[in-house]
């Protein structure tokens, strides 16, 4: 990322300045400085890395390692999937990882990478690796030389930090060249250095094969960590040939270009300008005041624009090939991930495997420092509207232009829907609203539920963090940039939002509905075409109610015509874009927003969905097509309202919302709230959720400067960083008993830091949510049960201390390595099912700790005792092993100091339930295909009834049970049934697991009313395994009523 931005060209002269009193409500939506004292508390962030096995904790849902199923490929709809796994799509989500962040040592790697994948990451973006800055050298020394060397310590550690990454299930993208530096190397330096280096590479020969060496160098080193070299490493999935830096945002001041290029490209320019019969310019460019392309007019700018694309979709298809050719990389080949318009997005369509994007919305990079040595980020708070308020009348009205066709549509991140392609991977590989902009905390539910409904491929946040230690260390807000996010809590819970949403299926993909059919020779070769927003500025509602794509065929003269797409267009009609003339849409510049989403509507031949959609539009409603996403226009709010995840965007303000089988009412003015199911399961089945409602942050003592320009100097403050006091109240009607709930308040790492009430009414359930410590919240039901040495019981002498900081919570207790065998502690949890658990165990390590601790676990088997080395593995959680536990207090966890030698540690306990029972009942994982009977005859049943199959229809029906299953592993798979003489003794199931598919038959006239074994087999994370039962070939009534999956 460089500071380059289109949008950000034109500077406001700064003619005075002032200091804004501010009132309560702020500046222009401003937040006043904030003291911990003024509706401000101190946030929770004693530790930045998500706690293991917390709410927040989204690692579960990689599936480690990375590679496992073969290198990613396109599939025939243009989705990622697996070579190995070619059914299995892949929706990655993460974020840059950028300068000097990776290069810190393997104890920093490690903690780094813990917290990215417990964020829910599972693709990083390596970002400039080829850095040759003062502040930031990358991989490759700046020799002067053609021949590129590499910095064997710098390599070293991004080679392990990349083989972490691979272990814990996270895939990496790299751009190879961005800040490679052509100073002093001959053929090249003469031509360009620093940040213009890379504008030779469609120019200059040979810079491209200076391209190949860097890239073969890089590439081909053998990483002794993974013992592959990245060019044959699975976990490569994408490479960028170059980034940014495209032709048209080439200066031409005397300044910035060195005479031998101008030279040149005159030359050049003009041999092309032959080829096409076109007269010579004399001098490039024709005129002193075209100081860029976007300065340049009529034909010369037309002549630039066919000029440039043949230049780039030369070297890009160049440099493709020899990736794929000659290096043998099977990773997809990117690149051209600048500007978003019909030019550069055709040259995307001839040269690229993928539509490779980035896009920032809300961007405030001006960053000052003044004479006293106080600095911060300097903006204007009317160019950067919050997504929510972006169709407000009063946002365009008041939106400061700085060129004629400027908008705040530009960088709309749903908008750039309106020229994804057909039938190829969408990557939006740098997205950021920055801090300290006021409304980012709208951007993780937008773009999560923006990239699922039109099925994007890959998202990359810029950037998590920049300098070694970003992940872990707690830091003041804006550090160290603005573009950072790991010391921003909205940033970070909008991250939790994002990846839940985006990667755990929770919003339905919609199937696209309309073509958009652009005129290649116009998107090559016109100026007109290299604006932005060109032709699609009236349709912003669209990507709201549809999915579109778009394909290049030779329409002279119609620069975009649209067809929609009915049953009898053929996928290879709509990649010619030859489509049937009765399916055109007479779309015009003069029509309003409005008017074309009614055209669009209108158009539908489903009358059901038409009337649907039109009814939203009159009440000043953006309704998707899936009927899940809705942007309420009139509140300025944006809702998500799946079976599974809930949120709404914009407009709190004490309305209250209505959202399935859940309510939320929140009295912040502007914020978001977002509900999830962390077990795969919906809502009102959920055993386990988590919440969040998002007010602000502020740094202690930050501070606004308004400026007579409209301008903002915001100043950075300090820690503690603070947070909003507010409260939200959320109701949920669930079908599990009310009363079995526990509801906490949690860290921004996940640490639960305090239970708060349950209000029970039949099946609703109430919580207040009170932002006075963080924005997370957590609903379980027995899942997961945390248990601090303040719930224990103990028996001895025990003395508490704070002196560790690997603590669970407040404190830990320790017995003063006295009075052996006479101290004990004992953890009674309250099961609320019985069940299969994980037990788990927290303590701080050190050399004067005991090394053979026993831990009885007393579990509906018996007692179970290991031991413990209290040495080693400290401040995690480490697992005891796994235990059947009946429902109630029968069962505990006795930590004592018989027998040891040195200190016994006694801190916290953890019971995580694993085994997963599913019953014909259930209304999320079961589906029921063709004519099953419920019956409650036999006393043999789980729940209150079971289905049969009638002895009928033999090869028509089935019933599938899938799990979600919360973490990779093995699982023993059972089968429960009621026995009987008119039972077929030949029922077929199948087990889909990660292997493949297991085939059992099994004999219903014996064993009922008991669980029957089926084996053991290996599961991924999510709900891509499950059991059939079917009644094909059978000889007898066949029953279908539960299935058990049990961790091995």
């Amino acid at each position: 990322m460089v500071a380059s931005i289109r949008k950000g060209w034109t500077s406001f002269v700064i003619l005075t300045m002032m200091l804004s009193v501010i009132g309560v409500g702020g500046f222009l939506g401003q937040t006043p400085t904030a003291q911990a004292d003024e509706g401000w508390n101190s946030i929770d962030t004693t530790q930045p890395i998500t706690v293991s096995g917390s709410a927040l904790d989204l690692s579960g849902m990689n599936d480690a390692p990375a590679g496992k199923y073969g290198f990613i490929q396109q599939g025939a709809d243009g989705d990622y999937t697996f070579e190995l796994a070619p059914n299995k799509k892949v929706k990655l989500y993460g974020a840059n990882v950028t300068w000097n962040m990776y290069y810190g040592s393997q104890e920093d790697a490690d903690k780094t990478v813990d917290r990215l994948a417990r964020l829910g990451y599972n693709v990083v973006r390596i970002h400039p690796a080829d850095a040759m800055v003062s502040w930031s050298q990358g991989i490759f020394v700046q020799n002067g030389s053609t021949t590129p060397q590499l910095n064997p310590d710098k390599l070293d550690r991004l080679e392990y930090f990349i083989a972490k990454l691979k272990s814990k299930g996270i895939y990496v993208a790299i751009d190879l060249f961005h800040l490679y530096d052509f100073k002093n190397i001959p053929g090249l330096g003469q031509y360009a250095e620093g940040y213009n280096s890379p504008y030779l590479l469609p120019i200059i020969p040979a810079a491209l094969d200076m391209w190949k060496a860097i890239a073969d160098t890089w590439l081909s080193h053998v990483n002794p960590y993974t013992g592959l070299p990245l060019k044959n490493d699975p976990v490569l999935i994408g490479v960028s040939p170059w980034n940014e830096a495209l032709l048209p945002n080439m200066s031409f001041k005397d300044t910035v270009m060195k005479q031998d290029l101008r030279d040149y490209m005159l030359q050049d320019f003009n041999q092309y300008l032959a080829s096409q019969g076109k007269p010579p310019i004399t001098s490039f460019p024709p005129s002193t005041s075209i100081t860029s392309y976007w300065d340049a007019w009529g034909d010369f700018k037309d002549q630039l624009s066919a000029y440039y694309s043949d230049k780039t979709i030369t070297v890009s298809n160049a440099m493709r090939a020899y990736l794929k050719n000659q290096l043998g990389i099977k990773a997809p080949i990117g690149g051209l991930n600048y500007l978003n318009s019909p030019n550069v997005n055709y040259w995307r369509d001839q040269a690229s495997d993928v539509f490779e994007m980035h896009s920032y919305y809300q961007f405030s990079n001006k960053r000052f420092t003044d004479p006293d040595g106080k600095g911060g980020y300097q903006y204007h708070p009317l160019r950067e509207p919050r997504l929510s308020m972006a169709f407000n009348s009063a946002t365009a009205a008041n939106y400061p232009k700085e060129w004629a066709m400027d908008s705040h549509f530009i960088s709309y991140y749903p908008a750039l829907s309106l020229r994804q392609p057909y039938a190829k991977p969408f990557l939006l590989t740098e997205f950021q609203d920055t801090q300290p902009v006021k409304g980012r905390e709208d951007l993780g539910i937008f773009i999560g539920a923006t990239g699922a409904y039109h099925g994007w491929d890959m998202m990359n946040r810029f950037s998590f963090g920049r300098d070694i230690g970003d992940a872990y260390n707690i830091r003041r807000l804006g550090a160290p940039e603005e573009f950072s996010i790991a010391n921003d809590p909205l940033a970070i819970m909008s991250e939790t939002e994002a990846a839940l949403l985006f990667r755990n299926g929770a919003v339905q993909a919609a199937s696209p509905k309309f073509v958009f059919v652009w005129d290649r020779t116009g998107a090559r070769s016109k100026g007109a075409a290299s604006e932005p927003n060109a032709y699609i500025s009236n349709m912003m509602y669209i990507p709201h109610l549809f999915k579109t794509v778009s394909v290049y065929a030779d329409k002279p003269n119609e620069p975009l015509s649209v067809y929609k797409i009915t049953p009898d267009v053929t996928p290879q009609q709509i990649a010619s874009g030859n489509l049937p003339a009765a399916n055109k849409l007479t779309i015009s510049s003069s029509l309003t927003n409005r008017q074309m989403a009614e055209l669009f509507i209108n158009s539908l031949d489903d009358v059901n969905k038409k009337t649907q959609l039109l009814a939203a539009l009159n009440e000043n409603k953006l309704l998707s097509d899936t009927g899940e996403l809705t942007f309420d226009l009139n509140l300025d709010t944006y809702f998500v309202n799946t079976p599974k995840a809930i949120a709404a965007a914009g407009t709190m303000n004490n309305h209250t919302f209505a959202l399935g089988q859940a309510t939320v009412t929140g009295d912040v003015y502007k914020g978001t709230f977002f509900a999830s199911s962390l077990d795969g399961k919906e809502l009102k089945d959920s055993e386990r959720m988590v919440l969040i409602y998002k007010t602000d942050v502020a740094a202690t003592g930050e501070a606004y400067v308004n400026l007579a320009n409209g301008e903002t100097k915001y100043y950075k403050g300090d820690l503690p960083t603070l947070v909003k006091k507010q409260t939200a109240q959320f109701a949920l009607t669930t079908t599990k008993p009310a009363s079995g709930f526990k509801a906490y308040k949690l860290g921004l790492n996940g640490t639960r830091l305090e239970e708060i009430p349950v209000t029970v009414n039949g099946p609703v359930l109430s919580v207040t949510l009170d932002t006075d410590k963080g924005f997370a919240f957590e609903l379980d039901y027995g899942t997961t049960i945390l248990m601090d040495n303040s719930d224990a019981t103990t028996v001895g002498t025990w003395t508490s201390s704070t002196l560790s900081s690997q603590k669970f919570g407040a404190d830990y207790l320790h017995d003063g390595n006295t009075a052996k065998g006479s101290s004990s502690i004992t953890y009674t949890p309250n099961m609320l099912s019985a069940g299969s658990y994980d037990v788990y165990l927290w303590w701080n390590e050190g050399v004067t700790r005991a090394n053979n601790v026993p831990v009885t676990v007393n579990h509906a088997g018996g007692p179970t005792t290991e031991y413990v080395n209290q040495q080693v593995d400290g401040g995690k959680w480490n697992k005891i092993g796994n235990f059947q536990f009946n429902a109630g207090t029968s069962g505990s966890v006795v930590i004592s100091n018989t027998g040891t030698g040195g200190f016994v540690i006694a801190d916290a306990v953890k019971f995580v339930k694993r085994t997963i029972i599913m019953d014909n009942t259930d209304s999320t994982g079961v589906t029921i295909t063709g004519a099953w009977t419920p019956s409650s005859f036999s006393s043999q049943r789980i729940g209150a009834d079971y289905l049969h199959d009638d002895n009928t229809a033999k090869g028509s029906s089935s019933v599938t049970y899938t799990p979600y299953i919360g973490a990779a592993g093995t699982y023993k798979v059972f089968l429960y049934w009621s026995d009987g003489t008119t039972r077929a003794t030949n029922v077929p199931v199948k087990v889909n697991h990660a292997g493949g598919q297991a085939s059992i038959t099994v004999n219903q006239q014996l064993n009922g009313g008991q669980w029957n074994f089926l084996g053991s087999y290996q599961f991924n994370p999510g709900t891509t395994g499950n059991v059939v039962i079917s009644n094909t070939g059978t000889n007898g009534f066949v029953i279908a009523d539960a299935v058990k999956f049990e961790p091995q």
